[in-house]
């Protein structure tokens, strides 16, 4: 059996001691965003495995699906993410 056969089954990505199925990237990655302070490049492409790249696309699919992520910018020259509650931008920080 190849490995992405395995990985196809009706157990993919279950827990095998609760049966529960395991939070998705995707989840992980609406978690670390909806931090009260967000979340940088460094610290989600940490977290999540991905490269920055991987994780920008993934944050612009977000915003395709309707979800409001705002970018703000340190003195640093570092860029935060962000999503925001509220149309208005009163769930944001």
């Amino acid at each position: 059996m190849t490995q992405a056969a395995k990985k196809s089954g009706p157990t993919a990505g279950n827990n095998k001691k609760t049966g529960s199925k395991s939070p998705t990237k995707k989840s992980r990655l609406i978690a670390l965003l909806s931090r009260k302070k967000g979340c940088g490049i460094g610290v989600l492409t940490k977290e999540l495995g991905w490269q920055a790249h991987t994780t920008r696309a993934a944050i612009t699919r977000l915003r395709a699906e309707g979800m409001r992520v705002i970018t703000s910018r340190s003195k640093a020259g570092l860029t935060n993410y962000q999503i925001c509650k509220s149309l208005d931008g009163d769930g944001c920080n």
